[in-house]
């Protein structure tokens, strides 16, 4: 019977990593390394769950963590810090968001920073999900103009697919709508993500907005 892989280091050892060893397991398993026995792929799963559990510890890790590591590292501590890939229920679900209401928005930018200075910006899809998911705080400009950046730059998709001719088929239509097609790239998440940001400063109101929807027509009759 086949079983699933798992890291390539013990949960027990992985506890008692420091910051260093961290390195030095993220240079080791790069992708070179036996498939068989967990490679950067499993380890950065488990990344990912201590990045959960120790946000602090972690965001400054990846300030510290070097170019030469697989960017999946860099991702799976960014989706830790978000919460991402959970599998929960809902009561924990709530409580989860509520603490991450409270994790201090620095914390964020300063990853996003170190993951978007990174050559050729490989971890689009967690900075764009990530600040999805902050978009109910007041952010600040350079992250507005980080999104901008992806969802106008970002090389993903490389072609419009919905355009392509399905293999063995007369429709152009490949897979769904362009909305289904979109979301599923860094480009279409980032153009979502970006319409439901704001940017920093006093937010109004729903009766104070009402009020200034009465003000601006009663000015155009």
């Amino acid at each position: 019977m086949a079983s699933m892989v798992g890291s390539p280091i013990s949960e027990d050892a992985m506890k008692l990593m420091t910051d260093n060893h961290w390195i030095s397991a993220m240079q080791k398993y790069d992708g070179t390394t036996d498939s068989f026995r967990g490679g950067y792929v499993e380890l950065s799963r488990a990344l990912n769950r201590f990045a959960q559990q120790n946000k602090p510890r972690f965001a400054k890790l990846a300030l510290k963590m070097p170019e030469n590591v697989h960017p999946y590292y860099f991702s799976a501590i960014l989706d830790g810090l978000a919460d991402r890939f959970l599998d929960i229920g809902q009561a924990q679900k709530e409580a989860i968001d509520k603490a991450f209401a409270e994790v201090p928005l620095e914390l964020f930018s300063s990853t996003i920073e170190r993951l978007h200075s990174l050559p050729e910006r490989p971890c689009g899809l967690s900075i764009v999900d990530c600040i999805e998911k902050l978009s109910f705080r007041n952010l600040p400009i350079r992250l507005l103009e980080i999104l901008v950046y992806y969802a106008t730059t970002d090389p993903d998709p490389k072609e419009e697919i919905r355009k392509q001719k399905s293999l063995g088929s007369k429709s152009n239509d490949y897979g769904g709508g362009p909305y289904q097609l979109g979301i599923n790239s860094v480009r279409g998440r980032a153009a979502v993500a970006r319409g439901r940001a704001r940017p920093a400063g006093p937010r109004l109101r729903p009766d104070q907005r009402a009020r200034g929807r009465r003000r601006r027509g009663s000015r155009r009759r």
